[in-house]
């Protein structure tokens, strides 16, 4: 078997490492697409305005046009399996729906009425919770929906996360006569009963654009300064966390703890992504796609374009989807290419290969935020040491790898967000 690892990192010689990228993939509609789901590496569907609804089966290299359940646009889509998909309206000027198909989307049927905007999203567990008027839940794959909680008729909420099959977020803005509020609603109960925030807890009166629940007690949200419903062209992110229900006037509420990660970051922010270990990505209206490896204290452009992103969908730490206005659709994805330039960073991984333990050598000519990372042959982040700022000079970091599988992986030194050195390790065991 030793023998055998070792002729595959010789074979892996020949093939260079390179990050992830976003590329423009051919789509079929001028249409703004407004949510993209998949539920593995290749099926997946992306939905949008005047009912648009499109569907891969080849990971977006090519899209069909399926036919529309509705005239108005659609805001959310969920893959229940590889047959059933749900998806659902968010009409503004009177009813929405939830629509189920059980054939991959060539017909639909429609489950549920409301007369404001749908939105849904799928529980760990499998489970479908959708908002409207009320908090609806479906325990049997969007076929028949309990309605909960009336939620609040003052406020307009648009983005819904569950981190757990018990925890969910709902966050939106409250509605005043010249401006928005940013506000959020949680759960303990899968979503029987929900309580709002208080007000008082956010750092300002900015209104929400986007957020991510990194577990139940952290929140990551995006506001802006919103004068007469016309959001600024720059955006906040807060670290909301440690939420207690409280009595404030009569009512229970939600009071947290709120953190300013970045004041300034010069653009709305429309979809977010948060990951354990303080990677994140988010995209918006100047049609750039941020990451950053600091939980959104530093943000670089991951992708730069023109068109208004509306949706990322990740599949994993180093893959996902976005789409936009125009029919934009994006991949991001691993690129394996033979014949890469040479590293531009000189480095050593000893031992290798190695079975417990493994050492990254590198040298620097000047000061730089770094981040090392591990991948395996998937393109799979399995380790990353945070970015951390380095002077000019020679270093070495350990990299554990003793829980790792036997084979080989991708080594990647980031210098202030670029790739700059690449190796490959062996681990075996």
């Amino acid at each position: 078997m030793k023998r055998n690892l070792l002729c595959a990192i010789v074979a892996c010689a020949a093939i260079n490492f390179a990050p992830a990228q976003w590329t423009r993939l051919t789509s079929p509609t001028t249409n703004n697409l407004y949510a993209v789901a998949f539920n593995n590496e290749r099926f997946g569907y992306a939905v949008g305005e005047k009912g648009t609804v499109l569907r891969t089966n080849d990971g977006g290299s090519t899209w069909t046009v399926l036919p529309s359940p509705d005239s108005t646009d659609i805001k959310s889509v969920i893959i229940v399996d590889s047959a059933t998909v749900i998806v659902a309206t968010a009409n503004t000027n009177g009813k929405s729906a939830i629509y189920k198909s059980t054939t991959r989307g060539n017909s639909w049927h429609k489950m549920l009425r409301d007369d404001k905007p749908f939105y849904l999203v799928q529980l760990p567990n499998g489970n479908l919770f959708g908002m409207s008027t009320f908090a609806y839940i479906s325990l049997d794959k969007g076929e028949t929906w309990q309605t909960g909680q009336r939620l609040n008729s003052t406020s307009n909420y648009n983005k819904i996360e569950f981190p757990d099959n018990h925890h969910g977020f709902i966050g939106g803005n409250v509605i005043g006569d010249t401006t928005n509020h940013a506000e959020f609603l949680r759960t303990e109960d899968v979503g029987q009963t929900w309580h709002q925030s208080y007000a008082f807890g956010f750092p300002n009166n900015f209104a929400f654009s986007s957020m991510s629940a990194l577990n139940a007690d952290t929140l990551f949200m995006f506001t802006n300064y919103d004068k007469r419903f016309h959001p600024k062209d720059s955006s906040q992110l807060l670290m909301l966390f440690r939420f207690k229900l409280r009595p404030v006037g009569g009512d229970t509420i939600w009071n947290f703890r709120s953190k300013l990660v970045n004041k300034s970051i010069a653009d709305v922010m429309n979809t977010c992504k948060f990951f354990t270990g303080g990677l994140a990505y988010a995209a918006g209206d100047r049609g750039h796609i941020y990451i950053s490896t600091t939980n959104g204290k530093k943000w670089t452009k991951d992708y730069r374009g023109r068109v208004t992103i509306n949706a990322l969908y990740m599949l994993n730490e180093n893959k996902g989807y976005a789409v936009g206005n125009n029919g934009l659709v994006l991949k991001r994805d691993v690129a394996l290419f033979s014949n890469a330039p040479a590293e531009l960073l000189p480095m050593k991984v000893y031992p290798n290969p190695a079975s417990s333990s493994s050492t990254v050598s590198f040298t620097l000519k000047k000061s730089a935020g770094i981040v090392l990372q591990v991948a395996d042959e998937k393109g799979t982040i399995v380790y990353t040491e945070q970015s951390k700022k380095y002077n000019a000079g020679t270093y070495q970091r350990s990299i554990p790898v003793a829980n790792f599988q036997r084979g080989v992986y991708h080594i990647n030194v980031i210098i202030d967000g670029n790739l700059k050195g690449k190796s490959e390790l062996l681990v075996v065991h």
